[in-house]
């Protein structure tokens, strides 16, 4: 069985820039990345978020390298966030 970090990426989202880009920490180095729920960026206090990301293959927002596809709000659990994968 794979486990989450053989899929994901893991990173920590340290502020918003935008409707739905977030600046994200990956191995000490800060990326714009999209926030396919930016809603939920509403309701949440971002300090420091650890986040799961993929590498971000849409071609409509083909300038960010990563999109954010969950978040632990108690560093113990994660709550997907990428809708788009349901479907």
């Amino acid at each position: 069985m794979k486990s989450i970090s053989d899929t994901f990426i893991e990173g920590t989202i340290h502020d918003r820039k935008g409707h739905s880009i977030v600046e994200v920490e990956v191995n000490e180095k800060m990326y714009d990345s999209h926030f396919p729920n930016p809603s939920l960026l509403d309701s949440i206090e971002i300090k420091a978020i650890p986040c799961l990301l993929s590498i971000n293959m849409d071609d409509c927002i083909n300038d960010l390298f990563y999109k954010i596809e969950a978040i632990s709000l108690d560093n113990k659990s994660w709550l997907g966030i990428n809708q788009t994968i349901v479907h």
